[in-house]
């Protein structure tokens, strides 16, 4: 099911399909691995895998560090009140 994120700091709207609640998290599941995925594109559009993760929220605050020590503007967070 799509979803609405709204950035919180400029108001930019992005329409994303996922299967957690947290931006940049996903289920993958393929042979042995079964874990949530953390990935984010940086301001270049490259796509940089963050790594397999045994919790949805462990992977979220991965995806929030990089987006923050990268200075990635516009992008929205998912725990903003942790910055």
């Amino acid at each position: 099911m799509a979803k609405k994120i709204t950035c919180k700091c400029c108001g930019t709207v992005k329409v994303v399909n996922k299967t957690s609640g947290f931006i940049g998290v996903d289920f993958y599941k393929s042979g042995t691995i079964n874990k949530w995925r953390t990935r984010a594109t940086d301001n270049s559009g490259k796509t940089h895998h963050l790594g397999y993760y045994k919790t949805e929220h462990e992977a979220s605050i991965v995806y929030d560090e990089f987006v923050t020590n990268n200075k990635l503007i516009n992008r929205p967070l998912n725990h903003p009140q942790d910055v």
